[in-house]
């Protein structure tokens, strides 16, 4: 049902599932379904019951030696602090599997993930926002050397994001579209069609930076879709935000509001703080336009949350555009 995106519905039968293994004393089924409940409110926003859920799924699997199931249990853990903003913990998760390597499990599939790839691609996307670049950089290109050989759409979209992630915290906007323009090749041999719809998102974001507009809203517009409409985990506000910065360098002032304020919002429900402070940054910009006490505020918030979370790049771009703000 994960591949297919009807998670909704998951959620009902992992309820069922938990409630069985319950009432039979089946500790090993209940910690896969506890692990398996982590990633589903991590999918939903719901990240501290994700967190929750996956700590319990540990504590069992840790317990009765199952490497497989806390490999892909500390997967799901590393997702929801990162999408909490939490980075040093998530950090420290991702480089735990990173060096389980050697158990031979990480070419194993959990689920669609391929770890010995998506765990270098997440530890890429947290070296990102804490500004670790260059060793973020050597992360990444080990995720794409261990992809392509893998002939494997879900692996190739990870190592792209993971790459693409640093490669947009460097402001080397360039290389994340010929990174882009990689992966899409990698597909087409393959007779593959889109893996993960936010490697195109990541492009999206790549090529307004690089001052193609108009190609980047037509990669990031279809998160308006509602079958695309995931409302937390690695989509919906930090792509809003997004969104809303490519509408502002189009000329879109009212669509860039309406994103941001969105996204900020979501953000702020689901306990995003580094998503928040990227939608407070873009908020930002755009009331920079018509309320500069306002842009202020909100380059202030997204400030202080990104020092707090140790988001260096983010805190440089906010420094650079209160600058620009206040004049020479």
């Amino acid at each position: 049902m994960v591949p297919i995106a009807e998670m909704a519905d998951l959620g009902d039968l992992l309820g069922e599932c938990e409630r069985f293994a319950t009432e039979l004393h089946d500790r090993p089924r209940l910690a896969r379904t506890w692990a398996f409940l982590g990633h589903h409110h991590w999918w939903f926003g719901g990240h501290e019951r994700a967190a929750d859920y996956c700590r319990r799924a540990l504590g069992v699997a840790s317990a009765q030696g199952d490497r497989a199931l806390q490999i892909s249990t500390t997967m799901y853990l590393g997702l929801a602090f990162l999408a909490q903003g939490a980075y040093r913990a998530a950090e420290r998760l991702f480089r735990a599997l990173v060096g389980s390597e050697g158990s031979g499990l990480t070419r194993e599939r959990f689920g669609v993930a391929i770890v010995g790839v998506s765990s270098r691609a997440y530890l890429a996307m947290v070296l990102a926002e804490i500004g670790d670049l260059a060793e973020g950089a050597a992360v990444a290109d080990d995720a794409v050397r261990l992809a392509e050989p893998m002939r494997h759409p879900f692996a190739l979209a990870h190592a792209y994001v993971g790459a693409a992630s640093v490669a947009l915290a460097a402001d080397d906007h360039d290389r994340a579209i010929r990174l882009f323009e990689w992966y899409q090749a990698e597909l087409a041999r393959m007779g593959a069609g889109e893996a993960w719809p936010l490697a195109d998102w990541y492009a999206g974001l790549a090529y307004v930076r690089a001052g193609r507009v108009e190609r980047g809203l037509a990669l990031l517009e279809p998160i308006r879709d509602p079958a695309r409409a995931v409302t937390g985990g690695l989509s919906r506000s930090l792509v809003g935000a997004w969104v809303a910065e490519a509408h502002l360098a189009a000329g879109h002032p009212v669509e860039a509001l309406t994103f941001a304020e969105s996204a900020r919002a979501l953000a702020h429900e689901h306990g995003e703080r580094g998503y928040e402070a990227a939608a407070l940054l873009v908020l930002a910009d755009v009331t920079a336009r018509r309320d500069l006490a306002a842009a202020s505020e909100h380059y202030t918030a997204a400030r202080k949350i990104a020092a707090e979370l140790g988001m260096r790049p983010l805190a440089a771009r906010c420094a650079r555009a209160e600058a620009a703000l206040v004049g020479p």
